[in-house]
């Protein structure tokens, strides 16, 4: 990576996202064990959320944007118009 600039590779993303995984799950088995309320969902310091969040952001880095997705080969976009009326 060069300064200034980060650049992640798909397999720095895909760790990334393991061990984001991995860390929530961690967290989530803690919660159950521990006593108390639960945690406030909206809470923005709440670790689970953050991950969760965080989790959503790289999982959207990973996939291409629709736009990009490129339609099966040999067919094109589907057909818009309506058909003619049968004779």
């Amino acid at each position: 990576m060069t300064r200034g600039t980060p650049s992640l590779t798909p397999a720095d993303i895909e760790r990334l996202i393991a061990r984001a995984e991995a860390d929530l799950v961690g967290l989530m088995l803690r919660r159950a064990r521990e006593a108390g309320p639960p945690p406030d969902p909206s809470d923005p310091a709440d670790p689970a959320r953050c991950l969760q969040i965080w989790l959503a952001a790289l999982r959207s880095v990973r996939a291409p944007p629709p736009a990009a997705r490129t339609p099966p080969e040999g067919r094109g976009p589907p057909c818009r118009m309506p058909r003619a009326p049968p004779p």
